[in-house]
C-alpha cells in the first residue's frame, strides 16, 4: 500500500475522511414505511465514510463528522457450517427430527426454518429472517439428540429467500446504476421486514426521507428433493399482509400449468405463511397441493401479489431408478411359471406394465405386475413360456434349448425404459429342462416274462399326446419302438410298459425278447435338444 492510500485508510477509520476533503457532513432523513409510518430501528450507512445509525422511536437518523463516528469493525466468526448465507447440515439417521431456530442479537426467535423429520442426506438452507438485516444471528440447530449453536452475520444481497427473486426491469436497474455511479455516497438502510433501501447521494448535507418497502420472499426447506415420500415445505413472508391464508403457485418444467397452492399463517411469526407441497409423476384428474414432475425436473413456488410475481423459490427433483429383474436367474422347462418382479418408488400405482420379448418372440407381450401389500413401490407378476406362439399378458414364447427375454419398463418418473441387461444381472434365461426317465424297478432287475416294466417319462418341453422311446437288448439289440402316452392331468409326464418274451420282440405286442441274464436298454432321443437319454436295468429268468 503507497503513503496515499494509508494515510486515506488511517483517516477513514477516524471518522475524519469528510474533514480532510474539506466537507461538511450534515445529512438528516426520516425512515417511513409503504404506510407513512415512522419505522424506528433501522440502521442508516454511508458507503463510502463507513458511517452507521440507527433510526430513534420517530423514524429519524442523522450523521455529522462529529457525532457519527466512525463503526467499530465488528468480529469475525468462523463459520464452519455456513457457506454464504445458506446453513449446510446433514442428517445421519432417517427420520431424525431436524429443528433449525434463528434468534436476533437480543434473544428474540425470529425465525424457525425448519422442524420436521427428514431422510438421511446432506441439505442446505436459509435460516434468516425474511428482509434480514446485517446484524449478527444465533442458529440452533438440533438434529436428532444433537444441539449445535452458530453466529453467523449474513451477507445482504438482492434477494429475500432461498432462490427467491423480485422482478425487477433492466431499464430500472441501468437508471440505478448511473444515479449511484454519479453520486459521492450511498445511502443504505436495512431493517427486518423490509426490502433494503438504497439511495444515491449527491451531496453530503441535506435532509433524505426514504420509503421501505415490505420485504417479500419465498423460500423452500431443501434444495433438491427425491421420490414421493417426503412433501416440500414452502414458505412465504409478506409482513404486507395479516390474512389467515395467502395464494401461492406451483408448477414444474416439465409440467408448466401452475397449480394454486394455499399457505396457512404462522402465528407465531408474524408474516410468515407455510404449507406443504406433495410430488406425482402420474397423470390424476385433481393435482390440489401436488406438483407433477419428472426426473430432474426443477419445481418453482410462486407467490403472486397484485397479478405480478412479487417473489419466487426454485428447487430440483430427482427420482428413484426402478428395477426390474426376474426372481430367479434361470428358468427350466414349461411347467413353472416366469416370475418377474419390479421396483419403482416413485408411484403408488396398484400395477405397472412391462414389456417382454425373447429371441423367438421379438414383438413381445405386455405383462402386469400387480403391487405387494405391505411394500409400496413393490410389484410382482408372471408369464408361462411356450415352445409355439406367445398369448399377450400370459405367455410368452421362447426359443428353445436356450432363449434370453428382455423385459422394459417405462416409470413416469423417466423419459427413457430401463431395459434389462445381462451385464447388469436382470436378464432373464430360460433353458429346456433335461429328459429323465425312471422304470418301476431298479436295484432288484426284472424276472420272467409274466411282468411288464413300466416306464415313466418326464419332458415339459413338447407338446404331444405320446412319444415313443426304444427299448431292445442283448438278445435283440434292434430291439422296438414302445410308445408312451401323456399323463391326463400332468401335461410333461408320459407313461407306458414293455413286456418280456423268450421268443421274437413284437412292438405290436410291446414285447422285447430276452434270454438267459440280459441287460434292458432304454431310449429316447430328444429332437428339440439334440441328444439320446438312455438307462439300463436288468432281466433274469
Amino acid at each position: 500500500m503507497n503513503q496515499t492510500k494509508l494515510l486515506f485508510a488511517i483517516l477513514l477509520q477516524l471518522g475524519l475522511f469528510s474533514f480532510v476533503l474539506g466537507q461538511t457532513v450534515n445529512i438528516t432523513g426520516t425512515i417511513t414505511d409503504v404506510n407513512s409510518k415512522k419505522v424506528s430501528g433501522a440502521v442508516v450507512r454511508l458507503k463510502n465514510l463507513s458511517l452507521r445509525t440507527v433510526t430513534d422511536t420517530a423514524g429519524h437518523f442523522a450523521f455529522s463528522v462529529a457525532g457519527a463516528g466512525a463503526i467499530k469493525p465488528e468480529p469475525a466468526y468462523a463459520m464452519p457450517f455456513f457457506s454464504g448465507n445458506f446453513l449446510n447440515f446433514t442428517v445421519a439417521n432417517n427420520s431424525d427430527r431436524v429443528r433449525i431456530e434463528t434468534f436476533d442479537c437480543k434473544g428474540r426467535c425470529v425465525r424457525v426454518a425448519l422442524d420436521k423429520a427428514m431422510p438421511a442426506g446432506t441439505y442446505k438452507t436459509l435460516p434468516f429472517p425474511a428482509g434480514f438485516s446485517s446484524q449478527i444471528y444465533l442458529c440452533r440447530v438440533t438434529i436428532g439428540t444433537t444441539v449445535s449453536r452458530l453466529m453467523k452475520r449474513p451477507l445482504i444481497g438482492q434477494s429475500f429467500g432461498a432462490g427467491s427473486g423480485m422482478q425487477v426491469s433492466k431499464q430500472s436497474t441501468q437508471k440505478n446504476l448511473a444515479k449511484e455511479s454519479a453520486a459521492v455516497d450511498t445511502l443504505t438502510v436495512t431493517r427486518s421486514g423490509y426490502a433494503t433501501q438504497k439511495q444515491a447521494l449527491d451531496s453530503y448535507v441535506g435532509n433524505f426521507p426514504i420509503t421501505l418497502q415490505w420485504a417479500i420472499s419465498v423460500a423452500l426447506d431443501m434444495d433438491s428433493y427425491q421420490s414421493i415420500d417426503w412433501p416440500m415445505t414452502a414458505s412465504v413472508w409478506d409482513l404486507s399482509v395479516s390474512s389467515t391464508t395467502i395464494s401461492a403457485t406451483v408448477a414444474s418444467t416439465s409440467y408448466p400449468t401452475p397449480i394454486s397452492l394455499t399457505l396457512a399463517k404462522d402465528t407465531a411469526n408474524p408474516g410468515s405463511y407455510a404449507g406443504n407441497i406433495g410430488f406425482t409423476v402420474s397423470k390424476v384428474t385433481t393435482l390440489g397441493d401436488t406438483v407433477r414432475v419428472k426426473d430432474n425436473d426443477t419445481v418453482t413456488v410462486s407467490y403472486v401479489k397484485a397479478g405480478n410475481v412479487a417473489a419466487f423459490a426454485k428447487a430440483v427433483w430427482n427420482g428413484i431408478a426402478p428395477d426390474v429383474r426376474p426372481a430367479v436367474s434361470i428358468y427350466l422347462g414349461l411347467k413353472l411359471p416366469i416370475n418377474i418382479n419390479a421396483d419403482d418408488r416413485n408411484i403408488t400405482d396398484t400395477s405397472i406394465t412391462i414389456h417382454l420379448s425373447s429371441h423367438k418372440d421379438t414383438v413381445g407381450i405386455d405383462v402386469a405386475l400387480h403391487a405387494l401389500a405391505g411394500s409400496p413401490g413393490s410389484y410382482t407378476g408372471s408369464v408361462m413360456p411356450s415352445l409355439t406362439t406367445s398369448t399377450p399378458g400370459k405367455v410368452i414364447a421362447v426359443r428353445p434349448p436356450i432363449d434370453t427375454l428382455t423385459t422394459s419398463y417405462l416409470s413416469p418418473a423417466y423419459s427413457k425404459p430401463v431395459v434389462s441387461s445381462a451385464a447388469q444381472g436382470t436378464a432373464l434365461l430360460w433353458k429346456c429342462n433335461e429328459v429323465s426317465m425312471l422304470p418301476d424297478s431298479l436295484g432288484a432287475g426284472y424276472h420272467g416274462t409274466t411282468s411288464k416294466m413300466k416306464i415313466t417319462m418326464e419332458n415339459d418341453h413338447i407338446l404331444a399326446s405320446s412319444v415313443a422311446i426304444n427299448v431292445k437288448s442283448k438278445k435283440d439289440p434292434t430291439g422296438i419302438s414302445v410308445p408312451l402316452a401323456v399323463n391326463a392331468d400332468t401335461t410333461w409326464l408320459f407313461r407306458g410298459s414293455v413286456g418280456f418274451t423268450l421268443g421274437t420282440s413284437s412292438a405290436a405286442n410291446g414285447t422285447i425278447s430276452v434270454a438267459g441274464s440280459d441287460t434292458i436298454t432304454i431310449s429316447y432321443i430328444d429332437a428339440i435338444l439334440a441328444e439320446t437319454d438312455s438307462m439300463k436295468v436288468t432281466w433274469n429268468p
